[in-house]
């Protein structure tokens, strides 16, 4: 495996943007992942909320919070449909392994893409959307 490590401070800031970021849309699961074909971590955003008609909504979010979270590069995020196959592997892994934070995996199949790694985010606290 010969990719960039994930590192701590990708992680905080993550779960800080995450922390804003679920006051407005409600998040089912969010992760690290690195796809074996590109060259660095994206933070993936899981949401029933996000399908191909309503994911601008969810984007102009993330920019707008961009302002706010400097620390987390708006185009390393990726907004996801709670179906997809990334997401449900990632509400798999959380509860399944719900006792021993922090959650990672590596080199997995997930539909046609190989994860070389990822860490599950635990489950956020319950926000209601403003």
């Amino acid at each position: 495996m010969d990719s960039i490590a994930l590192v701590n401070e990708d992680v905080e800031f993550g779960a800080e943007f995450l922390a804003d970021f679920g006051k407005a849309v409600p998040v089912n699961v969010a992760l690290w992942a690195k796809p074996a074909e590109a060259s660095q971590w994206y933070l993936y955003v899981a949401s029933d909320q996000f399908g191909d008609a309503n994911r601008d909504d969810g984007y102009r979010e993330l920019f707008r919070l961009a302002d706010l979270h400097p620390h987390v590069d708006p185009f390393r995020v990726r907004l996801i449909s709670s179906d997809d196959p990334l997401a449900k592997l990632a509400l798999d892994v959380r509860r399944r392994f719900r006792d021993r934070p922090p959650m990672r995996f590596e080199d997995k199949l997930v539909g046609a893409t190989f994860v070389e790694g990822a860490y599950v985010y635990p489950e956020l606290p319950a926000t209601s959307p403003a």
